[in-house]
């Protein structure tokens, strides 16, 4: 994940164990940071205050339509992405990516 394309926000996140729904994929994309939430989550235990991890838990039991936030972030040196998900006008699920370069030189120029 040293670049800003399309390889480093689609990479595959597997999960299993006892509660976890089997032969469930799911397409909205996750953050690796909401892991910390989730272990926390299926643990019992309350998240740190100000912790900003959202657990993926709901989405893990409930399927696709388990809560979780709407977007998910990630960056590496000069660069950021923005991962959100969102429903079209005819009410289908979409997703869209920005990307962000920052601190002076975008990869690529």
């Amino acid at each position: 994940k040293t670049m800003p394309w399309q390889g480093s926000a689609a990479v595959p996140f597997v999960c299993s164990g006892p509660g976890i729904r089997e032969g469930v994929e799911i397409e909205r994309p996750v953050g690796t940071m909401d892991l910390a939430a989730t272990f926390l989550d299926y643990a019992g235990v309350k998240p740190a205050e100000g912790m900003t991890s959202v657990s993926l838990k709901a989405m893990l039991t409930e399927g696709a339509n388990g809560q979780y936030r709407n977007h998910v972030s990630s960056g590496l040196d000069a660069w950021r992405m923005v991962v959100q998900d969102g429903t079209s006008d005819d009410g289908k699920t979409t997703t869209s990516f920005k990307y962000i370069c920052c601190k002076g030189n975008c990869v690529g120029k």
